[in-house]
């Protein structure tokens, strides 16, 4: 999370964040639809969940759903809190659910334990689902699936395993005895250094003078 050499928040933190804020804004959602606490909360909730959908395992298309989810849902509650129509609000809400439901069965097939895959195909399910017959079914529906959401939120905490990093093996200083006899010597030279020995030249004109 906001670095790429290092991990600042854990994967348990980046998941269980959401559930602190998304607990009361699914109670306010159900109980005064279209409140602004509550979309100032939902707001704060899908910014949070920005750091799960990039930690997540899933194909680039999947992530791009996932983040196209969170930008129509915070899209959504910055238009009710500038007074935007409930009736106009809500249905952008509803398209992001579809993408939502993508990225969330997508990235739950890819999961391990087997809770989580079933659940999270069930959750994006519903959202999916809930939103080409949201004209006519009432919003309360859309309370179970909240509900699991912030279960699978939980599972992904729990299961979640960190993989020891191995030690590095610490690599051996480079001398120059080590550089002299790396390579096959070649005109004089091994391994990219010059080797020291007396040019043989001037001996055998001396070997011929004494003959």
């Amino acid at each position: 999370m906001l670095t790429l050499d290092r991990e600042i928040l854990s994967f348990r933190t980046i998941a269980i964040l959401p559930i602190a804020l998304f607990t009361p804004t699914l109670i306010l959602g159900v109980a005064l639809p279209g409140s602004k606490v509550g979309a100032a909360l939902g707001m704060l909730f899908h910014l949070s969940v920005l750091f799960l959908v990039s930690r997540m395992p899933a194909p680039d298309w999947a992530r791009a759903a996932g983040f196209a989810w969170l930008a129509l849902d915070i899209t959504s509650g910055a238009m009710t809190l500038n007074n935007v129509p409930y009736d106009i609000a809500f249905p952008v809400r509803l398209g992001g659910h579809v993408l939502a439901a993508t990225w969330i069965i997508t990235a739950a097939l890819l999961c391990r334990p087997r809770s989580e895959r079933i659940l999270g195909v069930v959750v994006g399910l519903w959202l999916g689902i809930y939103t080409f017959f949201g004209s006519v079914l009432p919003v309360s529906l859309l309370a179970p699936p909240g509900v699991l959401v912030v279960v699978w939120f939980g599972l992904l905490a729990w299961h979640h395993e960190t993989t020891p990093t191995a030690p590095t093996a610490p690599t051996a200083p480079t001398t120059d005895a080590t550089r002299r006899a790396d390579g096959p010597a070649v005109g004089g030279v091994r391994g990219g250094i010059t080797l020291d020995h007396p040019d043989p030249g001037p001996a055998r004109g001396r070997r011929r003078s004494r003959a």
